[in-house]
């Protein structure tokens, strides 16, 4: 009983998440997560009050429990994708992922026609340890599980050929989000994987404990997803550690490029000449000069900085600069603004002034005031 309860209070609550989230949210693809949550917790609840026989209350939605898998399962595989491809557009061919819910709706077309006290009488006989979905048989309950597990499957092929490993392979000892984003991929599929196996279990033995316990994980696990999404950013960066559309030749290009360099040693070496050594506070350094420092082509060095870092030279340079001018301009507040630019490599005032802004929205002045008045509180 107590576990029941549990299942329907998380039930009602993604039914709340979903309502909540298409009224707070301005973009337009968040109705895919609101609408899976939506989804989701009516099937929780309609599966809850199966077993309470509460659903006999409510007649009309007595078949909705077979239904509702080609709703939530659509929305939450377009959800995903929104997160991994970083300009996704909705078009007309994706209304075909709700063509397995349209036709399941004229299947169930039939049951529905049925009046009220047929479909009570067909719910009170329904074991207690039945699913609901029985009541169509077990037919039904495979077809939907099946459907679960294409689109299951479908989705964790699409994620693996959109992760960009070899970036997150020499990312992942670094305090970058590639470790978390890593993490959570797998804990995505070991969790969805036992759910699948757990309700094929459920629903073959008949064992009402094991498909309660089944729905609160699955439903704490996208509760705990749904925080993630606001609280951390890598949520909303899977799209950059995926590569672009062109994605094949690219990843071709980079082997070809960089067939022969070391890129863990690379990036060490890299580091300790900009952020150790920082080198660029006593010598002009161009693409050239830094990839001749490394042992590469400049072409080489470009690719790495392209395809791992996401960055153009110029722009690797400049936020190397503007980190340490942000540093010395909190510490000290002596050293005037026009040397602070010339002292982190900048060779000229107004290209030091523009960059900063650029880069914090404030002037070098601004920025060092504001801290300023910070250290005075």
């Amino acid at each position: 009983m107590y576990l029941q309860g549990v299942s329907l209070f998380l039930g009602y609550s993604c039914v709340f998440i979903g309502i909540f989230h298409i009224l707070v949210s301005r973009v337009k693809k968040s109705i895919f997560l609101s609408g899976f949550f939506f989804s989701w917790g009516l099937n929780i609840i309609t599966l809850n009050w199966h077993y309470n026989k509460f659903i006999l209350n409510f007649p009309f939605l007595i078949f909705t429990s077979a239904l509702l898998p080609y709703l939530y399962v659509p929305f939450w595989f377009l959800f995903v994708k929104t997160l991994i491809e970083t300009e996704f557009q909705f078009k007309k061919s994706n209304y075909l992922h709700f063509l397995p819910f349209v036709l399941c709706l004229i299947f169930l077309v039939p049951f529905f026609m049925i009046s009220p006290g047929e479909k009570i009488n067909i719910a009170a006989n329904l074991g207690p340890a039945e699913p609901p979905d029985m009541l169509l048989g077990k037919e039904v309950v495979f077809t939907a599980l099946l459907y679960c597990a294409f689109y299951l499957s479908w989705q964790i092929y699409i994620v693996y050929k959109k992760i960009n490993w070899g970036a997150i392979k020499e990312k992942i000892k670094n305090k970058s989000y590639s470790k978390d984003f890593f993490l959570f991929f797998l804990f995505m599929v070991i969790i969805h994987f036992i759910a699948f196996d757990l309700t094929i279990v459920a629903i073959y033995y008949e064992k009402k404990h094991i498909l309660l316990i089944n729905s609160v994980t699955l439903t704490l696990y996208f509760i705990f997803m749904y925080v993630l999404y606001y609280l951390f950013p890598f949520m909303h960066q899977l799209g950059a550690f995926m590569p672009p559309s062109s994605s094949f030749s690219m990843n071709r290009y980079i082997k070809t490029k960089l067939k022969n360099v070391d890129v863990v040693a690379l990036e060490k070496k890299l580091k300790r000449l900009m952020k150790i050594e920082k080198i660029y506070k006593t010598e002009k350094i161009t693409l050239k000069s830094l990839a001749k420092r490394l042992n590469l082509t400049t072409h080489q060095l470009s690719e790495y900085l392209n395809a791992f870092l996401s960055l153009s030279f110029a722009d690797y340079l400049h936020n190397i600069q503007i980190k340490e001018a942000k540093r010395i301009l909190a510490k000290d507040m002596k050293t005037p603004v026009s040397r602070v630019g010339f002292e982190v490599g900048f060779h000229s005032e107004s290209s030091f002034y523009s960059v900063f802004q650029k880069d914090t929205g404030l002037s070098p002045g601004d920025f060092r005031k504001q801290h300023e008045q910070k250290n005075l509180k």
